[in-house]
């Protein structure tokens, strides 16, 4: 499409993009009409990669996710998802609810504003939250306040395999939860705004912050995700829980990064899986081919295995 065209066409869905016009998609969702492509085109996502995309700025609307109340922003892809769907993603959700409970800690490295942690943790479960951007974790800590959850932990750092400090590449309209340590992860048409973070390892963490078995770790970075597993180790042999993580090859071949087999980073026992959701709520695990592109991937051992296929998912 020649740029005037695309000039015109992203000026033309800047205009039509109001409130109303979206709780009028929402309505229409919700009585069973998938509009995918109207959705694509009005997701914040697909605009920011068009410089005359200029989000019109809306109040935030509060909205129940995944049985958690939250406050949206509708110029955010994630929270725009969330808002039509009532879920941004229900397999991180499912994994977790199915191998931790009140007495099993939950992890979620890279919590965004809380549409897996805050679900999960107003089940009881005890949360702790790893968030590296500083406006973000604002959105994430004012969300948890709208909820009655269980234990509760938010950290304002970036999870790595060892203490440094990381520039953190944040897109500058539509998708705050591209943030990566690479300039060029998933870009936009315009600058990124940048944010220097502190970085730990995740075994730091956990080992000053609690005392209960973990049960669970989802880990979504952007492209990140082995240095997380490699800080995980200790917590790997001693908890042996589970680990979501997103596996965009895509994107890493994209910016030069080395695909490497992550399977050799788990210990003796751990087998990996592609894992999804069926219609019916039930947890599907396929084949993993690490030069294969998952959203959602699953290191597992015998007994989480067991317990993902015993647990039926309701939203």
């Amino acid at each position: 499409m020649k740029n005037w065209i695309k000039t015109a066409a992203v000026t033309g869905l800047s205009s039509i993009r109001t409130r109303a016009t979206l709780r009028l998609l929402k309505s229409a969702r919700q009585r069973g009409y998938r509009l995918a492509r109207v959705v694509k085109w009005l997701d914040p996502n697909t605009l920011r990669k068009y410089s005359a995309f200029k989000p019109r700025p809306f109040p935030p609307v509060e909205s129940q996710v995944a049985g958690a109340t939250m406050r949206l922003d509708l110029n955010d892809h994630i929270q725009y998802r969330a808002y039509l769907q009532g879920s941004f993603d229900d397999v991180p959700i499912a994994c977790a609810l199915a191998t931790c409970d009140a007495q099993t800690a939950y992890i979620d490295v890279g919590a965004n504003i809380g549409t897996t942690s805050i679900p999960v943790a107003a089940r009881h479960v005890p949360t702790i939250c790893i968030e590296a951007s500083i406006g973000t974790m604002a959105r994430l800590a004012a969300n948890a306040r709208l909820n009655s959850l269980g234990p509760f932990t938010m950290l304002q750092v970036a999870a790595s395999n060892a203490a440094a400090h990381l520039q953190l590449h944040i897109p500058a309209t539509g998708n705050d939860g591209a943030a990566s340590v690479y300039a060029g992860w998933n870009r936009s048409a315009r600058e990124s705004r940048i944010e220097t973070v502190a970085a730990v390892c995740v075994d730091t963490m956990v080992s000053s912050l609690t005392d209960r078995p973990v049960g669970c770790v989802k880990i979504d970075v952007e492209g990140h995700e082995l240095a997380v597993i490699e800080g995980l180790q200790e917590t790997l042999h001693r908890h042996r829980p589970a680990v979501v993580f997103e596996w965009r090859v895509d994107l890493m071949q994209q910016n030069g990064v080395a695909v490497v087999d992550p399977r050799p980073l788990f210990p003796d026992g751990y087998q990996l899986h592609a894992v999804s959701l069926s219609p019916n709520g039930q947890i599907q695990l396929a084949p993993f081919d690490p030069f294969t592109m998952y959203e959602n991937a699953v290191a597992v051992d015998d007994v989480a295995v067991a317990k993902l296929l015993r647990y039926r998912h309701h939203t």
